[in-house]
């Protein structure tokens, strides 16, 4: 759990800043420079993934037993593994809530507020901020929690941040919301990848992380 929270607030260090950048370099809806900008990191992150593996002499990431990890394996590990299916299916539900702030919150913005794209950016930033300055804490109380314990008190925060949402009159109500469903968020997360690892068998580790993605579909 420890390290699923770790790696989680170190990706969304990078949400915080970006939106931000957006912002001072003056990016609009129509601007084509946030995907090159993107492109460029990126490309520069695979090559300083070369050269780390490299320079610490990895051939190879193994735990042992070979698996051929495909889509044609995912179906075959959730049709197979009813409790696997089941969080599959939680999860997706989650991801329909998830959905409400990346998708329809962000339309919404652009057709309600004068400068919305702005007030997303910053509204973005407030989301990752929350998780970079209230990570380590919450790390130390996850830890003391089961995964499925975590989950639950997680969808609870998401509903009420939601909520939140819906009942939004100006953009400081929209950052405290924002603030809730985060928390909600900083549970929830780190502890799917904690349940999914504590269900899979060593030499499927690869199909069943593959398989969360199927919560997208939310």
């Amino acid at each position: 759990m420890k390290a699923f929270s770790l790696r989680y607030i170190g990706a969304n260090i990078g949400f915080a800043i970006g939106p931000l950048i957006g912002i001072v370099a003056g990016v609009t809806a129509s601007s084509r420079l946030p995907f090159i900008v993107m492109s460029t990191i990126l490309l520069a992150y695979a090559l300083f993934l070369q050269w780390l593996f490299r320079a610490f002499g990895v051939q190879e990431i193994s735990i042992g037993e070979k698996e051929h990890v495909n889509l044609a394996g995912a179906f075959k590990a959730i049709q197979s593994d009813r409790v696997l299916l089941l969080f599959l299916f939680g999860g997706l539900l989650a991801t329909v809530v998830h959905g409400q702030f990346s998708v329809i919150l962000s339309q919404y913005f652009e057709l309600e507020f004068q400068s919305g794209l702005a007030y997303l950016m910053l509204l973005w930033s407030v989301h990752s901020g929350v998780i970079v300055i209230c990570g380590i804490p919450l790390v130390k109380v996850m830890e003391r929690l089961s995964p499925l314990r975590a989950i639950v008190i997680g969808s609870l925060f998401f509903a009420v941040g939601v909520i939140g949402f819906a009942s939004s009159f100006n953009f400081m109500t929209f950052c405290l919301a924002m603030i809730v469903f985060t928390i909600g968020e900083m549970f929830l997360i780190p502890a799917e990848y904690s349940i999914v690892d504590e269900i899979t068998p060593n030499h499927m580790r690869g199909t069943y992380y593959g398989s969360l993605n199927f919560t997208s579909l939310g």
